[in-house]
C-alpha cells in the first residue's frame, strides 16, 4: 500500500523504465555471480557453513554432557568424577552410579580398584577390554556402551560403531542404532527401548547365584557357608514346582510351604550355585528389588533402575560379543558345569567348558573383562513383548501380570540390570 502511494505521487516512473531497470539489475547480478563463482567464494562459504554446523554439534554435545554431569552431581547419583557416561572420543564412558566401584584386572589377573590415577587402564574396548564395576555385596557388572551396527550378509561377525548419546541418526555405513539405547516412547517400546536416549547400561557379569554358597574351586560340589548370613527380601515365592522342592539355601519349597519362603537377594559372582528353582515372575520381582535394597547392594534406590534383562538388552550384549570388540565371530565356550544334588543344585556360575574356575574362554571377550555364562549354566529368563493371554505366561509370570482385557485377548506388555 505504501509503495503504491509513493509511485502515484512521484509520477515519474513508467512501466518501460521499470522493466529496463530490472533487466539492468539482473545483468549486474549475473556479472557478480560469475565473478564470485570464479573466485571460489561459494565453495569457501559452503565450507564455512559445514564448519559452523560441526561447531554447533560439538557445542550441543558438550552442553548435553555438562547437563548430565550437573544432574548427576546434584542428585548424588554419580559417585565421583572418575566417569559419568559422557563421550570420551571413542566410547561413552561407563557411568559409575552411587554404590558402584570401578575395577579391572592387571596382566597377572589381579583385581585392581579404579582411581583417578589409574583410570586410563580401566577399559579399552578397541582391545576387547570392557569396563567392570562392583557393588557393595561383591557382585560384578559390565558396561555396554551405546552403538550402531550392521550385519553384513554372509559373515559371522557384526559391524559395530560406538556413538555418543547425542547421535540419534544412523551413519551411512550402518543400519541401526541398537534399540536397547533408544527412546521408544513414540512406538510404545515395541523393540525393548528405554524412555529416553541413553549412553549405555550395566549388565550382570555372571548369572545370578545364591548368597553364602561359594563353591570349592577344586570340586565345586559342596557349599562353603562360612559365617555369612543370607539376606532375604520381603518378597515371597509365588510359584510351586513339583520337581524341585528345595534349593541351595535349603528352603522348603514344597506345595504347602513355598508361599511362606522369602526370596533371597541374588549375587552376581563367579563360582556360586546358580539361582534356580524360580519362576519368571519371581525373577522379575527380585530383580526390581536390587535397586531398592540399599543395605545389601549399596545402590541409590531413587536413581537406579534394575530389572530382569530385556530381550533387546540381551541382543545388545550378544551383538557386541560377536563384533571386533568381542569374540569377532568366534563362539563363546559353553558353561557345561552341571551337577544335581539333594538341594536341586544344577550349575555353577562363571565356569568354562573345561570346568576350569573362571575360564576366560567362556567370556564375551576371551578375557576377564567380559560377560560370562552367555551359553550354558542355567535357563535364563528374559522379558519381552508378549500378550498376557498366553497360558504359561499367566501361570509362571502371575506375580507381575494377572489381568486380561474385557475381550479376553490379554494386555500387551513389555517389562524391563540382568538375571
Amino acid at each position: 500500500m505504501l509503495l503504491k502511494n509513493r509511485i502515484k505521487r512521484d509520477n515519474g516512473i513508467t512501466l518501460v523504465a521499470l522493466v529496463i531497470t530490472i533487466l539492468i539489475l539482473l545483468i549486474l547480478v549475473g556479472i557478480s555471480i560469475s565473478q564470485l563463482a570464479g573466485s571460489g567464494l561459494f565453495e569457501k562459504s559452503r565450507q564455512a557453513e559445514e564448519k559452523t554446523k560441526e561447531s554447533q554439534d560439538l557445542e550441543n554435545s558438550i552442553l548435553a554432557d555438562y547437563s548430565n554431569k550437573i544432574d548427576g552431581y546434584v542428585s548424588g547419583n554419580i559417585e565421583d568424577t572418575i566417569t559419568d557416561g559422557s563421550w570420551d572420543g571413542k566410547v561413552n564412558s561407563p557411568q559409575i552410579m552411587k554404590g558402584m566401584t570401578g575395577v579391572y584386572w592387571d596382566t597377572e589377573g589381579k583385581e585392581i580398584l579404579v582411581t583417578e590415577e589409574n583410570k586410563d587402564k580401566w577399559y579399552d574396548y578397541e582391545n576387547q577390554k570392557w569396563a567392570n564395576a562392583k557393588t557393595k555385596d561383591g557382585s560384578y557388572w559390565v558396561w555396554i556402551p551405546r552403538y550402531e551396527y550392521i550385519i553384513p550378509e554372509g559373515t559371522q561377525t557384526i559391524n559395530v560403531k560406538f556413538i555418543p548419546t547425542t547421535q540419534t541418526t544412523v551413519d551411512a555405513d550402518y543400519k541401526y542404532i541398537h534399540p536397547s539405547f533408544r527412546d521408544g516412547t513414540s512406538n510404545n517400546f515395541m523393540n525393548g527401548e528405554w524412555d529416553k536416549e541413553i549412553a549405555g547400561f550395566w549388565v550382570a557379569k555372571y548369572a545370578a547365584g545364591f548368597q553364602a554358597s561359594t563353591t570349592s574351586e577344586t570340586s565345586a560340589t559342596t557349599v562353603v557357608n562360612g559365617s555369612d548370613t543370607v539376606v532375604y527380601s520381603d518378597k515371597k515365592y509365588t510359584q510351586y514346582n513339583s520337581n524341585y522342592t528345595t534349593n541351595a539355601l535349603s528352603q522348603d519349597l514344597s506345595s504347602s510351604k513355598y508361599a511362606e519362603q522369602k526370596l533371597s537377594y541374588p549375587v552376581f559372582k563367579p563360582l556360586t550355585y546358580a539361582y534356580n528353582v524360580i519362576s519368571t515372575g519371581d525373577s522379575y520381582t527380585i530383580s526390581q528389588e536390587i535397586s531398592k535394597e540399599t543395605n545389601f547392594y549399596g545402590l541409590n534406590p531413587s536413581q537406579t533402575d534394575s530389572h530382569m534383562m530385556k530381550n533387546s538388552e540381551w541382543g545388545a550384549v550378544a551383538y557386541l560379543t560377536q563384533s571386533k570388540y568381542g569374540r569377532n565371530g568366534t563362539e563363546v565356550t559353553k558353561n557345561s558345569k552341571d551337577i544335581k544334588g539333594s538341594k536341586s543344585i544344577r550349575a555353577i556360575t562363571g565356569y568354562s567348558g573345561s570346568n576350569t574356575p573362571n575360564g576366560v574362554d567362556a567370556s564375551s571377550t576371551n578375557n576377564n573383562s567380559g560377560v560370562f555364562d552367555l551359553i550354558g549354566c542355567v535357563e535364563e529368563h528374559i522379558t519381552g513383548y508378549i500378550t498376557n493371554g498366553n497360558r504359561g505366561f499367566l501361570a509362571y509370570g502371575s506375580s507381575y501380570v494377572a489381568k486380561t482385557t474385557p475381550d479376553g485377548n490379554g494386555y500387551k506388555t513389555c517389562h524391563s540390570v540382568s538375571m
